[in-house]
């Protein structure tokens, strides 16, 4: 059994429903820092795992691996069921847990997912780990604003993976995000899913989702202007109120609509996503 890293849980006292946040290959749970603050405000309960999938210890190549270990992390945590959220690998994951334990999900909440191959061709993300360039160059296909982010995540991200185990983990993990194929997988989930894309995603174009999302039995995409591959942090509010819009149609035991609407900071149907900070 592979060594699980601790799930930080996090809950205010009247909290009665799981939010589980899954991080992404390159990047830890500091990407949902600022859903994590909203979605604690609102009494939710939070779970997280802190590391980059490519620092677990265990193989990504295996997806049966990534799907124990957070079947593990559940059990560790005593999360019956949750609404579970993942960007980029961690998506993927999502939804393959999600496939595989229907009956331990509430919903899912995606942004960024690999495994689609409709027409729109991604851009391939190459990492050698040894310099501060490609740390950089790698950030500039990732967001399309790149403001966001401070010198220091930067800095604090690229230097743990450039160890050997978390190259050879990302290689893997890589070629596993380029044949897993999501068209076989989305039309079997039991649950409401809500995809949240940026309309600037350069690694997963979002031209795929439209295509990909129609097969989602209760499946809602929102598409972000001027947004690239991690919405969260590009667009934080806008994100978190398409989140609580959708969290409070489960709470209310009301279906969730099933659509595909862009999302922009102008027009009519409109929804404004002002950058980090903004007042």
């Amino acid at each position: 059994m592979h060594k699980l890293t601790s799930m930080a849980a996090q809950a205010e006292p009247s909290g009665d429903r799981w939010m589980v946040l899954l991080p992404g290959l390159f990047a830890g749970d500091w990407v949902w820092n600022h859903t994590r603050r909203h979605l604690l405000s609102h009494g939710y309960r939070i779970a997280t795992i802190p590391q980059p999938i490519a620092l677990l210890d265990l193989d990504p190549a295996l997806i049966t691996n990534l799907r124990s270990y957070v079947n593990q992390c559940f059990d560790q945590e005593k999360i019956c069921r949750a609404v579970v959220c993942g960007n980029s690998f961690g998506a993927l994951a999502a939804v393959d847990y999600a496939a595989h334990f229907p009956t331990r999900i509430e919903a899912l909440v995606v942004s960024g997912a690999p495994g689609l191959s409709y027409g729109a061709q991604s851009k391939a993300i190459t990492w050698d780990g040894s310099t501060r360039e490609t740390a950089h160059g790698i950030a500039d296909k990732l967001f399309h604003d790149r403001s966001c982010l401070s010198q220091e995540i930067i800095e604090s991200t690229y230097l743990p993976l450039a160890h050997r185990k978390a190259l050879l983990n990302i290689v893997r993990a890589l070629r596993v995000a380029h044949e897993y194929n999501l068209r076989d997988v989305l039309p079997i989930l039991q649950c409401p899913v809500l995809a949240i894309w940026g309309a600037n995603d350069l690694l997963t174009p979002v031209e795929e989702w439209q295509h990909g999302s129609s097969h989602i039995m209760q499946g809602r995409l929102e598409i972000l202007a001027q947004c690239g591959h991690y919405p969260m942090i590009e667009c934080p509010q806008a994100f978190n109120s398409l989140l609580r819009e959708f969290l409070d149609e489960l709470r209310f035991d009301h279906a969730p609509m099933s659509r595909s609407r862009y999302v922009s900071p102008i027009g009519i149907e409109t929804l404004s996503c002002p950058k980090p900070g903004a007042r």
